[in-house]
């Protein structure tokens, strides 16, 4: 048993994210251990992504400690981002390009995706989606009626590799 120290927890993640925000700005926190940069423009391009990406991790390392591994997803959008860095821990860097959705996923189960746990894995399998191709081949409409409304519209378009803003 390992006694749980949740203030420094909280300074290492302030230290980090000081850290990573001297490489890209950091667009949003997501949780204590999770965060998403933004890349706008050139910096989009897959060489000067993995760049940046390889910056992040030396920062991480030079300044929040060397006992810190980082794994980080390179994605159209954040779903795909977060689906990336899981992809390969610890210590990970992979890309999913967007001319390689679904391809770059297609062999990992629908409960990889960020939001889709037990009970919406429960009812994808109710409506027969229980793969991953299944889920990307499944029609806008039935997503929505899977997640009850809009939530499956986003979906569709998420592991599409649209873009989208983070909720407020």
């Amino acid at each position: 048993i390992v006694e749980a120290r949740p203030a420094l927890y909280v300074e290492f993640h302030h230290r980090a994210v000081k850290a990573i925000d001297t490489i890209a700005p950091v667009r949003q926190v997501l949780s204590v251990d999770e965060l998403e940069c933004e890349l706008t423009g050139r910096w989009r391009e897959r060489d000067r992504a993995m760049l940046i990406a390889e910056q992040i991790k030396h920062v991480i390392w030079r300044d929040v400690g060397d006992y810190l591994r980082v794994s980080i997803g390179i994605a159209p959008n954040t779903l795909l981002g977060k689906l990336a860095s899981d992809m390969q821990k610890p210590d990970g860097l992979t890309v999913i390009d967007p001319e390689r959705i679904p391809e770059a996923f297609i062999h990992l189960p629908v409960s990889a995706f960020s939001g889709i746990g037990p009970r919406m894995t429960k009812r994808l399998e109710l409506a027969g989606i229980t793969t991953m191709q299944a889920l990307f081949d499944a029609p806008r409409e039935a997503l929505h009626r899977i997640w009850g409304g809009v939530g499956g519209d986003e979906m569709y378009d998420k592991i599409r590799g649209a873009w989208y803003e983070p909720r407020k």
